[in-house]
């Protein structure tokens, strides 16, 4: 087994020679195989290891069992240990994460700040773990990536039993006299990974003996695949991109499997955040609408589609939601986004006036009720005058292309009929200018 370790060490460029190695030990026979392992070869590469266990005290006396066995272990074979014991109950239950998205949280920090900037964090995932995997995210319905399971090398996370199985393993522990604990929960097939463990992958074993080798392949297959749709939507960012923007109509043309890769890079890279199928899909919805538009991402970053450009931008601070009654329109009002008045004419001054003014000057004799000057709320709407149809201010903001920091940030009046002006984009068709009209009233913004 020790060559097959060595083997994908040499093909994935997992080691470098005098580097540090910091080794995730439960105690399970995975990993102890490999620190011992790992400990045949530090000569050879020159390899400072270092041995990482965390006790997160979910398992009561079998954790601290498991504690225990680790430092003989080490002890015996002159490693050197660093333990951490860490609440991940309460912590989860802080945080709201779940059990174990804070275990792994807690372990890889704590494995991260032992191996520092240039050591690697070795962790002993085998084959059968990478085979369970792939069929997890099967049963889940993923893409080609997921399939791919467990990658041989992450950043500065390797797997040097990635291509040894279970059975394996064990037969190097037994050979070499490696005793190890079991962990209680591996036995119980309430957790999906057990139920595969367990009844899947002895059925696929029962129709063909060679079935993990075989496994074996088809991720290499699926990997070299999956390596290959990924360089080339590298190269189509490498080619287009410009200030983080590629051109919507260029990214449209090509596959999908192209389009969501650089749609989820360019998130990746910009936002740290990798979008789910749903926001794919409304992302790649926009880049086909001509009037382009945004999808949230996370709370602070925003998939946009303006000008024939695709990009990723960081949600501005948005104005908070404001209003201000009006007691009359003769005098200037203070809001939060800045000062406003009122001018006021009549038919006979209207020669005065420039038409693009009048454009959004409403009949002051029209208007119901009080009055008040807002920032958009949900549920508004307005009806444009001479356009015959009424629409909801978010749809009217969509279409003029508004970012969404600063719709809060346009003027709104209402009377108790609703929205009569939207600032500088329309009026309302009951409130238009006529030959009637007696009053007009233009609203205007202060320096």
């Amino acid at each position: 087994m020790t060559a097959k370790v060595t083997s994908a060490i040499e093909k994935y460029n997992m080691l470098s020679y005098g580097q540090t190695v910091v080794v995730g030990l439960s105690g399970g026979a995975d990993s102890v195989a490999l620190t011992h392992i790992l400990l045949s070869l530090k000569e050879r590469y020159s390899l400072n290891l270092i041995a990482a266990h965390i006790n997160h005290c979910i398992r009561g006396q079998e954790a601290d069992r498991d504690e225990q066995f680790v430092r003989c272990f080490c002890e015996e074979h002159s490693v050197p240990l660093k333990t951490l014991r860490f609440d991940v109950p309460k912590e989860a239950e802080k945080t709201g994460e779940s059990e174990e998205e804070c275990g792994r949280r807690i372990r890889y920090e704590f494995f991260s700040s032992l191996a520092g900037e240039d050591g690697v964090i070795a962790t002993a995932h085998n084959l059968n773990d990478a085979v369970e995997t792939f069929f997890i995210n099967l049963s889940r319905g993923t893409g080609l990536k997921g399939l791919c399971s467990i990658p041989a090398k992450r950043d500065n996370i390797i797997r040097p039993l990635i291509n040894c199985s279970r059975d394996e393993i064990e037969e190097y522990c037994r050979e070499n006299s490696l005793s190890f604990v079991t962990d209680s929960t591996n036995l119980s097939d309430v957790f999906t990974r057990n139920k595969i463990r367990h009844g899947v992958l002895p059925v696929m074993t029962e129709i063909n003996e060679q079935f993990l080798a075989l496994m074996n392949r088809t991720l290499d297959n699926l990997k070299s695949d999956e390596e290959y749709l990924s360089k080339l939507s590298s190269g189509f960012i490498s080619l287009y991109c410009e200030n983080g923007k590629v051109p919507a109509d260029s990214l449209c043309a090509e596959a999908q499997s192209i389009k969501y890769r650089v749609i989820v890079k360019m998130c990746s890279d910009a936002s740290g955040y990798i979008p789910d199928k749903k926001q794919l899909e409304l992302i790649d919805e926009m880049l086909f609408d001509k009037k382009g538009g945004a999808v949230q991402l996370n709370g602070e970053y925003y998939a946009v589609c303006r000008d024939n450009c695709f990009f990723i931008e960081k949600k501005k601070e948005i104005t908070a939601a404001w209003q201000v009654k009006l007691k009359n329109f003769d005098t200037e009002i203070q809001t939060p986004v800045g000062i406003y008045k009122f001018n006021i004419f009549n038919q006979k001054d209207l020669h005065f006036v420039q038409k693009n003014v009048l454009e959004n000057a409403f009949d002051c004799d029209k208007i119901k009720g009080s009055v008040v000057i807002r920032s958009r709320m949900d549920g508004d709407s307005i009806r444009p005058k001479n356009r015959g149809v009424s629409k909801s201010l978010k749809k009217l903001f969509l279409e003029e292309k508004i970012p969404l920091e600063k719709r809060n940030s346009i003027a709104v009046l209402s009377d108790d009929n609703g929205v009569f002006l939207v600032e500088g984009l329309c009026v309302d068709e009951r409130v238009k200018i006529t030959r009637d009209t007696k009053n007009i009233i233009t609203l205007e913004k202060g320096e």
